[in-house]
C-alpha cells in the first residue's frame, strides 16, 4: 500500500498493529481525496473549455455558411471579431436572448437588474427618479455596434436617441475633422436628439471607432414615458444642456445629428 500510493516514509514508522492498520487507511483516503479534488478540477476546467469550444464550433459553422453565400474575407474577419466580443462580454449569450425565453412577469425583473449595473453610466438613467428609471430601462434597447458600423445615418430623419454606455464614436462629414472634441463621443455622452426633437434629417452620420454599448430610446419608448409621467421630458431637458456647448458647436457648423 505504501508502494502503490506512492508515500513512503521518513524516520517515523507504524510499529503495532492499529499503527499499521491506521497508516493504511490514512493513505488510501488521502489518495481518495486527492483524486476526488483533481477530477473536480478537471471538470470544471473541461465544463469552460466546453462552452468555448462549442462557441467557437457554432461561430465556426456560421462563418463558413457566410463564405459560401459569397460573403467577403473582411466581412467574415468582422464577424469573427464580434463574436469574440461577445464571449468576452456575454459568454456568447446576448441579453435579448436569455429575456426572449422567460416569461413576461420574471422578463421586467431580469431585464432591470441586467441593465441596471450600466445605468450610473448613463447620466440620464443616473439622475432619473428610481421608478422612473426602471420604466425606462425596460423601453430602451441594449445594442453593441462593432467598429467602423454606422450609429446614425446621415439623411435619415432623427427618431432615436444613443445613450453610450462604452467605446467611442466620431461624427463622420466631409470637411469635419474626426479629431475635434466636439466631433467625438465617448461613455456617458449622448446624441441624435437634435433630429429627433426638430425632426430633422440628420446632416451627418456617427459612427463606432471600437465597440460601443449604447441604450438607444426611440420615438415610441419616448411616447410612453412621457405617457407615463411628464416629468421625463423635464430629466431629458436637463441632460440635453449639460452638453450645450458641444450642441451649440454642431449646430454652428451646421451639422444635425
Amino acid at each position: 500500500i505504501t508502494t502503490l500510493t506512492s508515500v513512503g516514509y521518513g524516520d517515523v514508522l507504524p510499529n503495532t498493529r492499529p499503527e499499521i492498520l491506521l497508516a493504511m487507511l490514512t493513505m488510501c483516503l488521502g489518495v481518495v481525496v486527492i483524486a476526488v479534488a483533481i477530477g473536480n478540477i478537471i471538470a470544471v476546467a473541461n465544463q469552460l473549455n466546453d462552452g468555448r469550444s462549442e462557441y467557437e464550433m457554432k461561430q465556426a459553422a456560421m462563418r463558413r455558411y457566410l463564405s459560401l453565400n459569397g460573403v467577403g474575407p473582411n466581412t467574415l474577419l468582422q464577424f469573427q471579431q464580434f463574436g469574440n466580443f461577445c464571449w468576452d462580454n456575454y459568454r456568447g449569450v446576448r441579453p435579448g436572448q436569455v429575456l426572449a425565453d422567460l416569461p413576461v412577469s420574471l422578463r421586467g425583473v431580469v431585464a432591470q437588474e441586467i441593465l441596471e449595473g450600466s445605468a450610473d453610466d448613463v447620466p440620464l438613467l443616473r439622475e432619473m427618479p428610481v421608478h422612473l428609471r426602471g420604466s425606462l430601462l425596460m423601453l430602451v434597447t441594449a445594442e453593441v455596434f462593432h467598429p467602423g458600423s454606422v450609429i446614425l445615418s446621415e439623411g435619415e430623419i432623427g427618431n432615436c436617441i444613443v445613450f453610450m454606455i462604452s467605446g467611442h464614436a466620431r461624427i463622420l462629414k466631409d470637411g469635419v475633422d474626426p479629431n475635434e472634441p466636439w466631433a467625438q463621443f465617448g461613455p456617458g455622452d449622448h446624441f441624435g436628439e437634435l433630429s429627433f426633437f426638430l425632426k430633422e434629417r440628420r446632416s451627418c452620420s456617427v459612427v463606432a471607432q471600437e465597440y460601443v454599448q449604447a441604450f438607444v430610446l426611440d420615438r415610441s419608448a419616448y411616447d410612453e414615458m412621457c405617457r407615463r409621467d411628464e416629468s421625463f421630458n423635464e430629466v431629458l431637458g436637463s441632460i440635453s444642456g449639460e452638453g450645450a456647448d458641444v450642441k451649440r458647436q454642431l449646430l454652428m457648423r451646421g451639422l444635425v445629428v
